[in-house]
């Protein structure tokens, strides 16, 4: 069962984030060979056109002998994100060919409100 883990993402700001993959032991899963992270709208709509997607190859490092999945989202992609809360889960693909979803949660989009006055 994934771990639920919210958080607040600023269009145009870079979102990084750090996740350590370990087993029930404390000790890191070195097993990772790909990850995948979709954010959408709707949870209950398996259908529904994702609004950004992340995976291994692009905006997800993995270093496996660490357990350790670096999510990054450019401030280029925040910027593209309209206001609002969304939904995230984040799968893992390991050697043995298994799929696990490690992390879900909502994605709360929030605009900047004040704007600099000179």
């Amino acid at each position: 069962m994934a771990n639920e883990y919210d958080f607040t993402i600023y269009p145009g700001s870079t979102f990084e984030r750090t996740i350590i993959y370990k087993d029930v032991n404390g000790d890191p899963i070195t097993t990772i060979d790909g990850a995948q992270m979709q954010i959408k709208t709707n949870a209950t709509d398996a259908y529904a056109d994702a609004l950004l997607v992340l995976t291994g190859s692009s905006g997800i490092g993995i270093t496996a002998s660490e357990g350790k999945l670096s999510v990054v989202i450019t401030d280029e992609q925040t910027a593209t994100l309209a206001a609002g809360v969304a939904v995230y889960d984040l799968f893992v693909s390991l050697s043995d060919g298994s799929k696990r979803c490690l992390i879900s949660g909502d994605v709360t989009i929030r605009q900047e409100v004040t704007e600099w006055q000179s």
